[in-house]
C-alpha cells in the first residue's frame, strides 16, 4: 500500500500548526498588553492542555483503529484512511484549543498556545503520521472483525 498521498494530506494537516504560530505572534505577543477578558494564570492551561494531549493519546490508541460499525464492508486502504483522519482530527483538536485558551489566560498566552503546538505535533508523530505499523494495525483490526484465527492472514473479499 503506497502511504504517500497519505503522508502528504497528514503533513498539511500538521502545516497549520507553525502558521497558526505566525499568525498569533502578531497578536499574542505584544509590548504593549491590552486589558481583556484574563482568567488566570497560564499554568492551568498548560496543565491542562497538556492533559488533554494524553486523553487525546488514549482516544487514538484506543478506538483509532475502529472506523465505521461494519468494518468487514472496507477494503484495507479505505479503512487506512478513515483511521488516520479519526486520528489526526482527535491530535489537532489540541491546537485549537490552544488558540482559544491563549486568548484567556491573563499571561503569556502565545506561550500557552506553543504548548498546545507542541503537544500536536508529538501526537502527530506518536500517532498519526502513516507508518507501516499502522497499516498493520487496522489490518489486524479488520482480520478480527471477520474472525480469522491468525493475524496476518490474507483478507477476503
Amino acid at each position: 500500500m503506497d502511504l504517500t498521498p497519505l503522508r502528504i494530506t497528514v503533513g498539511t494537516m500538521l502545516g497549520v500548526v507553525p502558521f497558526l504560530a505566525l499568525a498569533l505572534s502578531f497578536v499574542l505577543v505584544s509590548s504593549d498588553p491590552e486589558p481583556g477578558p484574563p482568567v488566570g494564570s497560564p499554568w492551568g492551561a498548560y496543565l491542562g492542555l497538556v492533559a488533554y494531549g494524553v486523553v487525546v493519546h488514549l482516544l487514538n490508541r484506543t478506538i483509532g483503529s475502529r472506523v465505521g460499525s461494519r468494518p468487514q464492508a472496507v477494503e484495507l486502504a479505505a479503512f487506512v484512511r478513515a483511521s488516520t483522519m479519526l486520528r489526526a482530527s482527535l491530535s489537532e483538536s489540541v491546537v485549537f484549543f490552544g488558540v482559544a485558551a491563549a486568548f484567556v489566560v491573563e499571561t503569556d498566552g502565545y506561550t500557552v498556545f506553543l504548548v498546545s503546538a507542541v503537544v500536536t505535533v508529538a501526537l502527530f508523530a506518536v500517532d498519526v503520521w502513516p507508518t507501516r505499523r499502522q497499516v498493520r494495525r487496522c489490518e489486524e483490526a479488520l482480520v478480527r472483525a471477520r474472525g480469522s484465527s491468525y493475524p496476518g492472514s490474507p483478507l477476503p473479499s
